[in-house]
């Protein structure tokens, strides 16, 4: 699938152009934090955007304003006639 979107073989050596093979699958994070650590490439962890109002918060306060109360999609073409 990568070759297909990055046009890239990941597995292709960049220096021998060789073939290599995957050994080893790390997924503990601690594990990956340790190894990234020690290499000096360690970032911490990634920040989360706070959490929002769903949208339906966001529409009940609009319709408790009294803005909402007047057209909110007025007819423009019939304003203005003779």
């Amino acid at each position: 699938m990568i070759l297909k979107v990055w046009h890239t073989d990941l597995l292709q050596c960049p220096h021998s152009q060789n073939r290599m093979r995957v050994i080893a699958v790390i997924e503990q994070a601690g594990v990956i934090e340790k190894i990234l650590r020690h290499k000096g490439l360690w970032c911490g962890t990634p920040w989360v955007a706070p959490s929002r109002a769903p949208p339906n918060a966001k529409l009940a306060q609009q319709e408790d304003s009294p803005y909402y109360a007047s057209d909110p999609m007025p007819d423009y073409e019939k304003v203005f006639s003779d």
